[in-house]
């Protein structure tokens, strides 16, 4: 049972400390709903702490009662509190109602129109009778609880009767085995009914619950009944509403048709032990969740008794809660849906259950009707959303849980658990509306928030929206009690979060980098700011402009110069020059124009690629066609036929192989040259010795020894000099 917990007096001067210096200063939280103030009464509240929040009839006073916990010397007691608020600027010292050092549970405050006694404020608790320490059983915990009143004089602020147990009658001194918890107030017809659930028997408490109650003034501080029976010792004896079920764990009661009708929730699978409900209520042992719903929660009839006579409205297998009022009227949630119980003279039980407003965009929690003069004006979700945060570790009711990779909260077991986060939502109606609307704003609208009971609120003398709630985050491993007042405009404001969201991105981007940024300037600038909650649509589609500009946004162009001379600088060479000029082409077919700036990296290698592509060409060889013809030719002839071959040789010799096509020209002087040698060449002259000699010979002949000298002298005659050598023949 050991906890860590805080001293109600110096909770108590901690919390006259906190008014003293806060009152008046900047708001602690920045809200969706605009704050007209807003102050941190109390740090360090306990997590399960109960807070009732309602005005003074005819007055602009308001009352808190709040339960603050405390440990000391083995004892644990959690004591109930009330302060007075005058405005928001005016915060009495928190005094006990009942300083008896024992646990008190579950306060229920009923302020009633301006009585002629004035005594017009009642305050209902369960209100242990004898004190806890370390080794109190769960059954001692539950057999001592009792249901205990005190009525407050609006002019004193006094408790004219003072705070006193009345459980079965005034001061009665019950049994160890008789559990009260969960009593009410409620004005039917003229007159105040106070009820309260009991478990008469919290060791074997199947079938041992009940709903009772007693009719109230608090004029005189008496009690009666519809009969005023009273038991063998002169003690009056309490109505009898529910008799003999399972564990109620919640109830309301109204009039119909005159007749007291109590819409319940009633345990059927597992039904919990009263014993274990009121021990883990008063320890609060490590782990305890804030405010969630859990399958366990769903295990419970909501059923309807009226004359004794229960119907079962919802059976078990769905959640449901019942819708907290301070008018006498019958409410609940299930399904999506708020339902209400009302006479309906036409059907045979004389009532009827029937869906008045769709809540299923808040769906499974818990609802209240908020209350001005008798009409509801708004109701109250409490909203539940999986836990965002940029923790890995948080604390949820004293239990630390990590966030394992896949982003599941495991406790220090291993085991998974579902973490959420809480924040308020409010349906309004107003005066040309059909039906209630939810408003866009949240009250919160921030991340890691947890509630850890249903704030309470009441609608001020300037009609604004006041409440004191219990919140807090995991990171800080604590909660606070605050009292914060809404204007109704501010309420009603269109919800510009999403707006403000895609504003905030804008502003993020630096326009320069885009190659118009227009689009998304003249969204932002036609932002109206004063839109209230039936323009949401309005103010949702400003928002989608703005995010449709955003991502339209094209940013600037890559600079594509180098990539431009580089084409250019390929364009100009002629293709049929290169062996193979694809790798060219291909870096230029490559060229990506879509790049924006933050790719130049990438630009620039496109440009590198056509240069180094340019820079890997190859020229074509030269032709050696006509050059190989003249070798050929050259090669053909002999040396030895000419008067001199050397021209041709050099020629020749000078032939230079691997030339490219670019080198055309020399090639083809090459096969000029030779060709010009060979053209160039002379035959050597024919050899006439033996002409000669025969010429010789014949000339030392007398021709006139012959009979016919004639031929020698023809063949003289026939010699023709200057022939070549190839003419010898």
């Amino acid at each position: 049972m050991t906890k860590k917990l805080f001293s109600v007096k110096s909770k108590i001067t901690a919390l006259a400390l906190c008014v003293l210096l806060l009152i008046g200063t900047v708001p602690i939280q920045v809200s969706a709903a605009q704050t007209s103030s807003d102050v941190t009464l109390l740090n360090g509240m306990n997590e399960d702490a109960d807070i009732k929040f309602v005005e003074f009839g005819n007055s602009d006073k308001q009352l808190a009662v709040m339960l603050v916990d405390d440990k000391g010397e083995e004892a644990y007691f959690r004591q109930l509190c009330q302060s007075i608020i005058t405005d928001e600027t005016s915060v009495s010292i928190p005094r006990s109602i009942k300083d008896d050092n024992t646990t008190d549970l579950q306060p229920f405050v009923y302020s009633q129109s301006e009585s002629p006694s004035k005594n017009d404020i009642i305050i209902t608790w369960t209100d242990a009778d004898k004190k806890f320490d370390s080794k109190t059983t769960a059954e001692e915990i539950a057999g001592s609880m009792r249901i205990s009143i005190a009525v407050m004089n609006s002019e004193s602020h006094d408790f004219p009767f003072g705070a006193y147990n009345i459980s079965v009658g005034k001061n009665a001194n019950e049994g160890n085995n008789v559990c009260y918890y969960k009593s009410r107030v409620t004005k039917l017809g003229d007159k105040i009914l106070i009820t309260w659930a009991v478990c008469k028997n919290v060791e074997n408490n199947n079938g041992c619950f009940s709903i009772e109650g007693m009719y109230y003034n608090p004029t005189d501080n008496t009690f009666s009944t519809d009969t005023n029976e009273k038991d063998n010792n002169g003690k009056l004896l309490p109505m009898s509403f529910v008799k003999n079920r399972n564990y109620i764990s919640d109830y309301s009661v109204a009039d119909i048709n005159g007749k007291t009708a109590v819409l319940f929730q009633e345990a059927t699978e597992g039904t919990p032990r009263m014993a274990v409900e009121m021990y883990t209520s008063v320890i609060n042992p490590e782990g305890t969740y804030p405010f969630t719903v859990k399958e366990s929660d769903k295990n419970r009839d909501l059923n309807l008794a009226v004359s004794n006579t229960v119907t079962n409205l919802v059976p078990s297998g769905k959640y449901t809660s019942l819708v907290e009022s301070s008018m006498p009227c019958l409410s609940y949630y299930c399904n999506g849906n708020l339902y209400s119980v009302s006479p309906a003279s036409g059907t045979p039980e004389g009532w009827r259950a029937a869906p008045f407003l769709d809540v299923s965009e808040t769906g499974d929690t818990k609802y209240s009707f908020i209350i001005k003069n008798n009409v509801v004006q708004y109701i109250s979700a409490l909203q539940l959303t999986p836990l965002k945060t940029n923790l890995k570790e948080v604390t949820y009711g004293g239990k630390i849980y990590t966030k394992t990779e896949d982003g599941k909260w495991i406790d220090k077991d291993g085991k998974t658990a579902e973490l959420y986060q809480h924040d308020v939502r409010l349906y309004y109606k107003g005066a040309d509306d059909n039906q209630m609307s939810l408003l866009p704003l949240p009250l919160l609208d921030t991340d890691e928030n947890f509630i850890t009971c249903m704030p309470s609120f009441v609608i001020d003398s300037k009609n604004r929206l006041a409440t004191i709630w219990a919140y807090g985050k995991p990171s800080e491993s604590y909660i606070s009690l605050y009292h914060t007042i809404y204007s109704q405009e501010d309420l009603q404001k269109a919800n510009y979060s999403a707006v403000n969201e895609a504003t905030a991105k804008a502003n993020a981007l630096n326009k320069d980098d885009y190659s118009d940024f227009s689009a998304v300037e003249n969204a932002i600038n036609s932002v109206v700011y004063d839109k209230t909650y039936k323009e949401q649509t309005t103010v949702n589609a400003y928002a989608d402009a703005i995010e449709n500009a955003i991502n339209s946004l094209t940013l600037r162009s890559a600079d594509y110069t180098e990539v431009n001379a580089a084409i250019s600088r390929a364009n100009e060479l002629d293709e049929n020059l290169y062996k193979d000029f694809t790798a060219v082409e291909n870096a230029i077919n490559a060229v990506d124009r879509t790049k924006n700036f933050k790719e130049q990296t990438e630009v620039d290698d496109m440009a590198k690629a056509i240069n180094d592509a340019i820079a890997a060409l190859e020229y074509k060889d030269a032709d050696y066609t006509e050059t190989d013809k003249a070798l050929a030719k050259a090669n053909a002839l002999n040396p030895d036929d000419y008067k001199d071959f050397s021209a041709v040789e050099a020629a020749v010799n000078a032939v230079v192989r691997g030339k490219n096509i670019t080198e055309q020209a020399e090639v083809d002087l090459m096969a000029e040259n030779i060709n010009n040698a060979v053209a160039a060449l002379e035959y050597k002259d024919a050899d006439y010795t033996e002409t000669d000699k025969a010429i010789a010979k014949a000339n030392a002949l007398n021709p006139d020894d012959y009979k016919d000298f004639s031929a020698v002298e023809a063949a003289v005659n026939a010699v023709v000099r200057g022939k070549n050598i190839t003419e010898q023949a």
